[in-house]
């Protein structure tokens, strides 16, 4: 077992920068930008099971994006996160999904996606070779960024198949590569089974469902900086009536409005510690990002970041 740790550095930028080595190294690349440099520490195990891997990472709150494609020196590959500990917040393809303990998420670095978690987390990730899944699970595209629950049903079983296998991992117990291999392959069985047992209980609300959920997603994400944005507006916009819409989006574990306020504040994170822009106050960058009150944009940052705006891109310069 491979084990990573920031504890030995001292500054922001040392611990931030060596944690994007080990991140690319154990995973793939990302950006990870932690919620607060006054605390960030951040750990990482893993193990090779055959072309499979699994790992543990456990952080302070962080913001994670992947926002390339594959690069040249870079493996395609499917990540499975279950959460351990913390609640994670996952966006990819237009799906959202909210993660409790047990639940888990399915990501592609062949796209962008984003995790964040406003608390310190602990989660598993197995990393599964796309030949592997491909091969047992054609239509792997339509679970990106959906949440599995991991305490009914078959998704259960893959939760507890990936807890069990590494809490024998960390007891110092090893297998060598063919093994390895074949109990991870085991693990894909499963979960292409669940998935398949969701896609055809929910077949027409697949089709359809996810399908206009999918277009309220995007219509939201292409529109998040027009101050008039709300659930009424989204709902007019997609000729759907609010109540029908609120059905549609309860399964993204978050209400319309919850989901507009969450993603304004994330990129207004971003923007905050953006060189381009530094010259802009943080009222300019509040009200490019959609908010037209200062002091509702300021309470509710601070809710979602545990600091002031002012303090987080302060945080960001050092």
């Amino acid at each position: 077992m491979l084990t990573y740790t920031t504890r030995a550095f001292e500054s922001w930028k040392q611990k931030r920068a060596y944690w994007h080595e080990v991140v690319a190294e154990s995973f793939t690349v990302l950006d990870v930008a932690p919620l607060s440099t006054r605390q960030f520490d951040a750990d990482i195990a893993v193990i090779p099971l055959g072309d499979y891997g699994l790992g543990n990472a456990v952080s302070e709150p962080a913001a994670i994006n992947r926002t390339r494609r594959i690069g040249p020196r870079e493996e395609h590959r499917y990540f499975l996160h279950l959460q351990l500990e913390g609640r994670l917040h996952a966006f990819q393809d237009g799906h959202s999904a909210i993660l409790d303990a047990g639940d888990m998420v399915l990501c592609d670095n062949a796209a962008p996606y984003n995790l964040s978690f406003r608390e310190r987390a602990s989660t598993l990730i197995f990393s599964i070779p796309p030949g592997e899944l491909y091969s047992r699970l054609p239509s792997a595209e339509m679970f990106l960024g959906v949440r599995l629950c991991g305490s009914a049903g078959l998704p259960s079983i893959v939760s507890a198949m990936l807890k069990s296998l590494w809490a024998r991992a960390q007891s110092g117990e090893r297998w060598g590569a063919n093994i390895g291999h074949r109990i991870a392959g085991n693990i894909v069985d499963v979960l292409a089974t669940s998935c398949a047992e969701i896609q055809n209980l929910h077949a027409h609300e697949s089709a359809v469902g996810n399908a206009r959920r999918l277009a309220i997603v995007r219509y939201i994400e292409n529109n998040l900086k027009d101050p008039e944005l709300s659930p009424a507006s989204v709902a007019s916009a997609q000729s759907l009536s609010p109540r029908y819409m609120r059905l549609l989006f309860a399964k993204q574990g978050e209400t319309v409005s919850q989901y507009i306020l969450r993603r304004r504040l994330e990129v207004c994170g971003r923007m905050l510690r953006d060189a381009a822009w530094r010259n802009r106050t943080v009222t300019e960058i509040a009200f490019a990002c959609g908010f037209n009150n200062a002091s509702h944009f300021s309470r509710t940052f601070r809710e979602q970041f545990g600091m002031s705006a002012r303090e987080y891109r302060h945080d960001g310069e050092r």
